[in-house]
């Protein structure tokens, strides 16, 4: 981990394609951590066991933003749209964020599609756009 400006980020290693390692961050109080793994393919069994502590136990993830390269079919190097969904719906945080997405998968249809998921698992899962803006209530 380290620290920038008096917030600590603790760093999550995943793999990105067979035998590559990339960092995934995380930040915020313990309650309401906000992760970003925007170059996965896999996450490891020590960093899912972290994951699974900030989504347990009265904590919850505040944002999760994910990798979502394609619809279904797992890039090399990429997670796909369903990874990440299935990714989501372990964790359950507040809000999901897909980023990194091809030109194969349309913007406004998946965001309809993933509004019905809303719809019927309570689970806030959106594709993100540039310019985006949040409001997280981190509770300090």
């Amino acid at each position: 981990s380290f620290e920038v400006c008096g917030v600590r980020f603790d760093t999550l290693p995943v793999e990105h394609g067979a035998g590559y390692i990339c960092t995934g961050y995380a930040w915020g109080p313990d309650h309401a951590k906000i992760i970003l793994l925007t170059d996965y393919t896999t996450v490891g069994p020590k960093v899912m066991a972290q994951l699974r502590h900030w989504s347990t136990g009265g904590r919850r993830i505040a944002v999760l933003v994910l990798d979502a390269l394609a619809r279904d079919n797992p890039p090399r190097v990429h997670a796909s749209l369903e990874q990440s969904l299935q990714l989501a719906r372990e964790l359950r945080p507040v809000a999901t964020r897909f980023v990194g997405m091809s030109h194969g998968i349309e913007h406004y249809a998946t965001n309809r599609e993933l509004r019905k998921v809303h719809a019927a698992e309570g689970l806030d899962v959106q594709l993100a756009h540039d310019g985006l803006q949040m409001r997280i209530d981190l509770g300090i």
